[in-house]
């Protein structure tokens, strides 16, 4: 990698992102997402494609090329080589926080590094989570799910010459719980450049970022598999996510004694769906893509089932009968260990449509920030940089009826 190749594109990419700040009228600290570097959109580019990989890079060679004094030439290595020379007694060592220094660039493309290095760990192919959930952006702290009663078959004909009659409609409404914010801090030390410890600074930013993703993951998990309930509508008391029709919990989406086994086990949930209502308008439960999911000792059991050819079964008359599979092949099944680990389980199983029932409510995502240059921390803690790794959202449940859980 040509170090002082990007940082020249980086360079000659912030003037033409001020001029264009320029020609739309706004002030050029505004954020690159809005108005982007075109050095940085290619850097961002090849980490997300892989064709450049976070642990290739070198964090030294990135300070020395992008560090500039006040007229614009580079001085990271001259800064280097000096905290290198500094002696005991006398102060040669120049600091990143004196006014002639800007490291603004080295914290820019750092901060691509770190968001690819985050994205890596939320985007892991284990993690199941989002896959269950619509993600709803946000700008509120509650999230209201808003829909009208009376809004089934309730048209009526219309004789020719009359007024079409009014439909009184009432308002129903599902609340989400307020939003959290999560996140962690990772610095870059002075000694992190001076030893080119880009291995050990990108392992801080993995380790940080994964748990914020396993932190995401077991929040939604708690909520998709009922471990955490908040299914709250019209200001009524909070309800169970699954369980039988008793008192406030008007609705059967439990079936007890239903292991994974064979065909018939899927029957008996479909089953339980035909039971229940919308409770919005009286109409039938409708479901959109459905997804079953169950822990990995499951895993095996539920795609032989939904792969099988053929079904057998055996009549009144102890004949066994042959018939294709009726199950339709596009069922998805997700699977991780975190389904039995949350659950405490290794029978329980759900389905239904996962991203009709549940929500994730996102104020903001996933995001790598860098703190403003010249900080104190420089002086007092010798950090470099340090970089912002948050997240804010919360789990929702929007409706129940269309996920039913079944107990072995």
């Amino acid at each position: 990698m040509n170090y002082l190749e990007l940082a020249h594109d980086f360079e000659v990419g912030e003037r033409q992102r001020k001029a264009v700040c320029r020609r739309m009228g706004v002030h050029e600290s505004v954020s690159y997402d809005e108005v982007p570097n075109p050095a940085m959109e290619t850097l961002k580019t090849a980490l997300r494609s892989g064709q450049l990989k976070p642990e290739e890079i070198s964090i030294r060679s990135i300070f020395e090329a992008t560090v500039t004094d006040r007229m614009g030439k580079r001085c990271g290595r001259e800064m280097v080589n000096s905290w290198r020379d500094t002696k005991d007694g006398r102060v040669t060592g120049h600091r990143i926080y004196e006014s002639g220094v800007r490291s603004a660039a080295f914290a820019n493309v750092i901060g691509q590094v770190f968001y690819s290095r985050m994205m890596e760990e939320f985007n892991k192919p284990e993690l199941i989570g989002m896959s269950l959930v619509e993600l709803i952006p946000s700008t509120h702290q509650w999230e209201k799910f808003a829909g009208m009663t009376m809004l089934g078959d309730h048209a009526q004909e219309v004789k020719e010459g009359h007024d079409y009659p009014t439909v009184s409609l009432a308002e129903d409404w599902v609340m989400s719980p307020e939003t959290k914010k999560y996140g962690f801090i990772v610095p870059i030390t002075r000694e992190a450049i001076f030893f080119d410890m880009t291995g050990m600074v990108l392992r801080r930013a993995g380790e940080a970022a994964m748990i914020l993703a396993v932190n995401r993951e077991k929040r939604i998990l708690d909520t998709c598999l009922g471990i955490v309930n908040s299914y709250r509508r019209k200001n009524r008391p909070v309800i169970d996510t699954y369980g039988a029709a008793a008192g406030d919990h008007d609705f059967d989406n439990l079936a007890a004694s239903n292991p994974l086994a064979d065909y018939e086990s899927l029957v008996a949930v479909h089953e339980k769906f035909q039971a229940m209502t919308d409770p919005q308008d009286g109409e039938p439960i409708v479901l959109g893509k459905t997804q079953l999911v169950c822990p990995k000792s499951l895993e095996w059991k539920a795609k032989a089932i939904l792969n099988a050819t053929e079904v057998r079964e055996v009549n009144g008359d102890r004949e066994t009968i042959v018939q294709g599979n009726r199950l339709p092949s596009d069922y998805e099944i997700r699977s991780s260990e975190y389904v039995q680990s949350r659950t405490g389980s290794p029978s329980s199983w759900f389905y239904g449509d996962f991203q009709g029932a549940f929500a994730y409510v996102e104020n903001w995502a996933p995001e790598a920030v860098e703190a403003p240059t010249g900080s104190h921390l420089e002086m007092t803690r010798d950090i470099a940089a340090q970089f912002k790794l948050s997240e804010r959202g919360v789990m929702a449940v929007k409706e129940p009826r269309k996920v039913v859980k079944s107990t072995g």
